[in-house]
């Protein structure tokens, strides 16, 4: 329920503001089914209705409203994360680890291609992607892939080819064997060179109102790990399901590059209130849990289970000589490594910053 005073309706800038806010928002509200008329007090007036959402933490369309009436990204946080501060990761868990995050589970086929952006490493051209097996390594570069076979518990066939036509002759393979793969790149450079895609995955870009194909270029590295991998403690197990996982190591503030969880062209205080939330949801995450302890051999998904988590390249659409990412991206330059911290939160003092439409 929305109950205001009639008085807010004034022509004041700031109220003006809001009010346009608060409307938008009821946009996507949903009515509720029709209810006996009840008293409203005179000169108040009182909207109900339903919309998406769990209503704890941040409302990500009340942030929206709250940035257009003119509040700062830590206003609005210290609205929605009450008695809550704002700090370093780095300050608030000296030498945290890198994040654990889902993108594909039980899985009993994958390809993955090794692709170049569009920029150059520091001497010039771009980095080979490692792929390693125990001893077994092998640098791949540009438009080559390697397909993961599963066959058995813990027991996948490796092929590599030069390109995703599994028909071709794979140019090299390796004996069946584990399968637990690390794959290595430059993603941890400030532009990385390389960048790995997913074959045949595609993730929705809100912006350009299309999909993209599933590419990551930030991170530490790739792994694929099965269910029964010796890698996992016995309650990361997954002994139900065949197949293997790949997980995404990577740190914190590079992860808050990928988030896709409103659309970019939003007002920019909205966009960091929401880049510190996503970030903070991620790094307590990552202090509360231990990735080989659990089935995702994660700690958070790269979906609506955890927060949307879409990697490299969308850039959404035309902007300013630019494309519309770029204000998101300078949302979390803005509040790097900031999250949002509380005497009581479990996690390190880290608040689980949760939030919904």
């Amino acid at each position: 329920t929305l109950r205001m005073p009639m008085k807010s309706l004034s022509t004041r800038p700031w109220r003006s503001a809001m009010v346009a806010a608060i409307l938008i928002a009821l946009a996507v509200v949903v009515p509720l089914a029709a209810t006996p008329a009840q008293a409203v007090e005179e000169g108040y007036v009182e909207i109900e209705g339903a919309g998406w959402g769990h209503t704890v933490g941040l409302s990500q369309y009340g942030a929206y409203g709250r940035a257009i009436a003119g509040e700062t990204y830590d206003e609005i946080l210290s609205f929605y994360y009450q008695g809550s501060s704002l700090e370093s990761y780095d300050d608030a868990v000296p030498g945290h680890d890198n994040l654990f995050v889902n993108l594909e589970y039980d899985r009993t086929s994958l390809m993955l291609r090794v692709l170049n952006t569009g920029s150059t490493a520091p001497g010039g051209g771009h980095v080979p992607a490692t792929i390693s097996r125990g001893a077994e390594t092998i640098d791949l570069t540009g438009g080559q892939t390697v397909h993961i076979d599963w066959n058995d518990e813990n027991s996948c066939l490796v092929t590599f080819r030069n390109s995703t036509d599994l028909g071709q002759e794979p140019f090299t393979a390796w004996d069946e064997g584990s399968c637990d793969l690390d794959v290595v790149w430059d993603g941890e450079a400030e532009s990385p060179s390389t960048k790995i895609e997913i074959v045949g995955c595609s993730l929705r870009d809100w912006d350009a109102g299309y999909s993209r194909a599933c590419q990551y270029g930030r991170g530490a590295r790739l792994a694929t790990i099965d269910n029964e991998s010796p890698q996992r403690n016995a309650s990361g197990m997954d002994r139900n399901y065949n197949g293997f996982d790949l997980v995404l190591e990577i740190d914190v503030d590079d992860y808050t590059y990928g988030i896709s969880e409103v659309s970019y062209t939003w007002h920019q205080q909205a966009l960091r209130a929401q880049a510190v939330a996503a970030r903070s949801y991620a790094a307590a995450a990552s202090e509360r849990l231990d990735p080989m302890s659990q089935k995702c051999a994660c700690e958070v998904y790269d979906t609506s289970s955890s927060q949307r988590y879409v990697g490299w390249g969308h850039v959404g659409i035309p902007s300013g000589g630019g494309f519309t990412q770029d204000n998101w991206i300078d949302a979390a330059d803005a509040t790097d490594n900031i999250v949002i911290t509380h005497p009581a939160a479990p996690d390190r003092d880290i608040v689980n910053a949760v939030y919904s439409s």
